[in-house]
């Protein structure tokens, strides 16, 4: 949408957007996709592989996305209406700290319920798949 762009860098991959300025920037646009993208995919396949309860993979979820996002905001350009607001963070960095917040909540009713890692053990005789109805 040609917006979002980075902050001024004179990095060898920083880029001109040209709706911006003539400046060359921080693609903050790649970065995102290679931190939620690429990362978070490759970490949430990970965890899955160790068979999360439910509930485990939500809340890595939102850690993770909102990690990604906070972490990419530092070379994004603030929104030229709004600048930095509290403690030099974006608007991006202070609405990524709630869904981080809920992500670690998530985790911690989890663990309190003893519901962190681990399928639930079948009754005996009985299977964990469902079988189809027919």
């Amino acid at each position: 949408n040609g917006e979002l762009w980075g902050r001024p860098s004179d990095l060898p991959w920083a880029m001109v957007f040209e709706r911006a300025d003539e400046q060359s920037r921080h693609p903050s646009q790649l970065y995102e996709f290679l931190f939620e993208g690429v990362l978070l995919y490759l970490v949430l396949r990970l965890l899955l592989n160790k068979a999360p309860r439910p509930g485990v993979l939500a809340a890595a979820f939102l850690i993770g996305a909102a990690a990604a996002r906070f972490a990419v905001e530092f070379f994004r350009e603030p929104d030229a209406h709004i600048g930095l607001l509290w403690l030099e963070m974006s608007m991006g960095q202070l609405l990524s700290i709630p869904t981080l917040l809920a992500g670690v909540g998530m985790l911690i009713f989890l663990s309190q319920r003893g519901k962190l890692l681990g399928f639930v053990p079948a009754a005996p005789g009985k299977s964990r798949r469902r079988s189809k109805a027919r």
